[in-house]
């Protein structure tokens, strides 16, 4: 009793040679289905060609954000596999195709997720570690790189900074403009992939501003720092705090936190999921759902940056996050998620300063 999916992919399959592009995938329906969680259907950081069809809304592992506390941002029933492609371009073109679909349910914002009302009300200022750790950015010109709809870009132009918003979906940017322009807020934004910054902004900056659920879209973090030095005046800096890549390969079972995933994730090999909605909790369904996600260890992350010329003025790694990465994180008193106390302690995210 199976159906059968044609796949626009490749499996990565334990064992077997490479099957051709369009590989037919089951979806096998047995009574140990409705238990998505078993992590038989896993094995280790070895993904089986196994394809559980989603039924309920999820976010991706790697995804920015998460509204409900009592549940988790992960949904490893989306999870469809190792994608193999020789055309990276393939992957980014889906990604893009899936965030031009989000943007306009997440600045409907109809659950408050976003905060739009307040806004668009009173301003949204950055959080108080973000805010804390840039220190005083008044007439600092700053890149905002994947900026999604703006609201930090304008949260970081309230702050007094001469800012450039930049993010590869236009529906995003034409969004993002608007918004500035009801707010009467001078932020500039361009549409332009990551990797094209440099052609496509004029200048240099004195900050480079790069924060939550950023660099898992991305296949090549060399590209990402030379395209970072290459924006910065001599003594400007990169800002960047995102998720801990040693808490992305965990997934909670029954309790307990347990590896899942490879860290280091091949550029040529992204993680595959396949989620019918956005993760602010908007039921709205996504047409473009399956997206392409890269997982990139602290040192990848790092050696890339000092490969690039860059030096790093601090690594701070935070006991929390401003999303819950697992069912059982509590609210801290910041507002933030943290691990419950009967769990031993360790980093949930990371922020560093790196300077040209």
């Amino acid at each position: 009793n199976a159906r059968l999916i044609q796949m626009d992919v490749r499996l990565d399959q334990p064992g077997a040679g490479q099957p051709s592009a369009g590989i037919v995938g089951f979806a096998f329906r047995h009574e140990t289905r409705a238990d998505r969680g078993d992590p038989a259907l896993f094995d280790g950081d070895i993904e089986r060609s196994i394809i559980e069809p989603a039924d309920e809304a999820g976010v991706s592992d790697h995804e920015v954000h998460g509204f409900n506390p009592r549940r988790s941002l992960r949904s490893p029933n989306h999870k469809l596999g190792l994608a193999s492609m020789s055309d990276i371009s393939t992957f980014l073109a889906a990604n893009r195709s899936n965030w031009d679909e989000r943007v306009p349910i997440h600045r409907r914002d109809h659950n408050g997720f976003y905060a739009v009302q307040r806004f668009l009300r009173e301003g949204k200022p950055l959080r108080a570690m973000e805010s804390g750790e840039l220190g005083d950015i008044a007439g600092k010109r700053v890149i905002h790189l994947q900026c999604h709809f703006g609201l930090d870009t304008l949260a970081l132009a309230r702050q007094g900074a001469i800012v450039t918003g930049l993010d590869f979906s236009p529906v995003a940017i034409d969004e993002a403009r608007r918004l500035a322009a009801t707010k009467g807020l001078p932020a500039q934004f361009v549409c332009a992939d990551v990797y094209d910054a440099r052609r496509a902004v004029a200048g240099h900056f004195d900050i480079a501003y790069v924060t939550w659920g950023t660099i898992c879209w991305l296949p090549d973090l060399t590209g990402w720092a030379q395209t970072i030095a290459a924006l910065l005046e001599p003594g400007g800096f990169l800002y960047f705090a995102d998720a801990h890549p040693n808490m992305l390969i965990l997934e909670e079972r029954d309790g307990r936190l347990v590896p899942e995933f490879a860290i280091d994730t091949p550029a040529d090999q992204p993680l595959v999921f396949d989620e019918p909605q956005t993760y602010t909790g908007d039921p709205t369904p996504l047409v473009a759902s399956r997206t392409y996600q890269w997982i990139h260890s602290l040192s990848r992350i790092v050696t890339a940056l000092i490969d690039a010329g860059l030096t790093l003025d601090f690594l701070h790694e935070h006991a929390s996050l401003p999303w819950p990465p697992f069912p059982m994180c509590v609210r801290a008193d910041d507002g933030t998620y943290r691990l419950p106390d009967h769990i031993p302690a360790f980093p949930l995210s990371i922020s560093l300063r790196a300077r040209r």
